[in-house]
């Protein structure tokens, strides 16, 4: 197993916000990934992803896009989606910089996973490749928005649009192991709601 190092730091992103990354590097990467977590999650949750590729090899960086974790908002409020995709562009640049000539892939799940499609779609430049597991591309019918939330949220989002409403996110469905089910919930910088403007 080989040594690595841990390391943190903030860049600014376009629109003015200190965003919170985190590095795990090997000592002489082949490649870098960016992890992107999904949804009220943060980065400090995959550093045993991290660690793992490390001793294979890979650098690995995590970043707490805007209104989650330890980077600023309020939590888990977006006001449009492309924001994100702004954040990941902060910090995909300042990874570039930092390790130019290496190939550096995206990794998202969930909501991240989401993020890195679009992202890819949009800005496919400088980009080898993107990994995805459980994106977020549907809602399941168990927690589809009723009729009700249907006609309140376009109303809320332009009213109250920072209003906090719950996520509906199961975690007994987050993972097999209850340990990391627990970890989860137990976990203070996981958010368990969403302002009214992401949910519209």
């Amino acid at each position: 197993m080989d040594e690595h190092t841990h390391d943190e730091g903030r860049v600014s992103s376009p629109d003015g916000l200190s965003l919170y990354w985190q590095s795990w590097l090997p000592e002489e990467p082949r490649a870098i990934l960016l992890f992107v977590h999904g949804l009220g999650e943060h980065s400090a949750r995959y550093a045993h992803v991290a660690s793992y590729f490390n001793d294979h090899g890979f650098g690995a960086y995590g970043l707490d896009y805007r209104a989650h974790g330890r980077s600023p908002g309020k939590r888990v409020h977006v006001d449009r989606f492309d924001q994100y995709l702004m954040d990941v562009g902060t910090i995909h640049t300042h990874m570039r910089r930092t390790h130019s000539g290496l190939p550096i892939f995206l990794v998202g799940h969930s909501q991240g996973g989401l993020i890195v499609l679009s992202y890819a779609m949009n800005y496919p430049r400088d980009l080898p490749g993107v990994v995805v597991s459980s994106p977020f591309l549907g809602i399941h019918s168990s927690v589809q928005p009723n009729v009700v939330e249907k006609v309140v949220a376009p109303i809320l989002s332009w009213v109250l649009p920072k209003v906090l409403l719950p996520n509906k996110v199961d975690a007994t469905f987050i993972s097999h192991d209850p340990e990391v089910v627990r970890a989860y919930q137990a976990d203070p910088m996981v958010s368990h709601q969403v302002s009214a403007r992401w949910f519209f």
